[in-house]
């Protein structure tokens, strides 16, 4: 199976949070990671107060970072504690695709003969 593109992951996990009524954390990121003034002017999590978005808004400064690209930046969300556990939940969840199950191995294929 092909990885899901970033930006589907992205706006899948958006969806998750929106429809699941989690954007709003107790507490907003910069709070949470405890941000000086200094990084917080930089961060458009801050300057759009989007604290509970933070994991969706690019070129937010985690860490003292600015990362790269989705993939590089997520892997940093999922380990904080901003980040809305049930999205931790969803990513973390076992890929179903990974093997087929019994039925779907004993069903005969469309070429086989059933007499």
């Amino acid at each position: 199976w092909r990885t899901i593109p970033a930006h589907a992951e992205r706006q899948l996990l958006f969806l998750t949070a929106k429809k699941a009524e989690i954007l709003k954390p107790a507490k907003p990121c910069w709070v949470v990671n405890k941000c000086s003034e200094t990084l917080k002017a930089m961060c458009p999590a801050w300057e759009f107060q989007a604290g509970s978005l933070c994991w969706f808004i690019n070129g937010t400064i985690c860490k003292g970072l600015i990362h790269k690209d989705w993939r590089e930046k997520i892997e940093i969300c999922k380990q904080c504690k901003a980040f809305p556990k049930i999205l931790k939940s969803m990513m973390n969840a076992p890929d179903s695709r990974s093997e087929p199950t019994r039925d779907f191995q004993n069903k005969p294929s469309a070429t086989t003969s059933l007499k």
